[in-house]
C-alpha cells in the first residue's frame, strides 16, 4: 500500500511519509527564502553616479585604472574630515551616514565664486554606507551633504 515503507505497520508508515513531505516543504522554502535575500543583495545598488561633463567627470562608461579612495563621514554637525586630499585620476567618494537621515553628498567644482555641479554620492534605504566613483582633475572640490547643505567639507586634488 505505501511503497516508502512496505515492511511496517501502515501507521508507522504514515507518520514517516508526512515527516518526510513536511522536511521536503521545509528544504524547499528555505532555499526560496535565500534565494529571495541573495538576489535582492545582488541587484542592490548602494551609490549612484549623477553624470555630468564638468571637471572631467564623464561616467557613461565603467572607469578603469587604479582607484584612491576617500572618505567622509556625515555627522548631524558637519563632515568628518573637513579637509581631505587626493591625486588627480579616478577618485572613489565613499560615505557613511552616522547623522540618521541625510540622502547622501553632493560634489562639487570650485570655479572662483561658481560652483560647477560634477555629482552626488547616494546611499540606498536602509544602508548607511554609499560610494561612487569619478574621474576628477586638478582643483578644489566642494563636498556638502545633501540634506543639510551648510555641513560642507573641501576635497582639494593635487595633479
Amino acid at each position: 500500500m505505501y511503497p516508502i515503507c512496505p515492511n511496517s505497520a501502515p501507521r508507522n508508515c504514515r507518520s514517516r511519509l508526512v515527516k518526510m513531505t513536511l522536511m521536503v516543504f521545509i528544504i524547499t522554502f528555505i532555499t526560496l527564502i535565500s534565494l529571495a535575500v541573495s538576489a535582492r543583495a545582488w541587484f542592490a545598488k548602494t551609490a549612484v553616479v549623477v553624470k555630468s561633463s564638468a571637471a572631467g567627470s564623464s561616467q557613461s562608461l565603467p572607469l578603469r585604472g587604479p582607484v584612491q579612495v576617500v572618505r567622509f563621514t556625515l555627522y548631524d554637525v558637519g563632515i568628518y574630515p573637513r579637509v581631505a586630499h587626493a591625486r588627480k585620476g579616478i577618485v572613489g567618494v565613499a560615505i557613511e551616514d552616522l547623522s540618521g537621515g541625510t540622502m547622501g553628498l553632493m560634489i562639487g567644482l570650485q570655479t572662483g565664486q561658481v560652483l560647477v555641479p560634477v555629482g552626488q554620492v547616494l546611499r540606498q534605504l536602509p544602508q548607511w554606507r554609499g560610494r561612487a566613483d569619478f574621474q576628477l582633475q586638478p582643483g578644489q572640490y566642494q563636498v556638502s551633504d545633501a540634506s543639510h547643505p551648510a555641513n560642507r567639507a573641501t576635497l582639494i586634488v593635487d595633479p
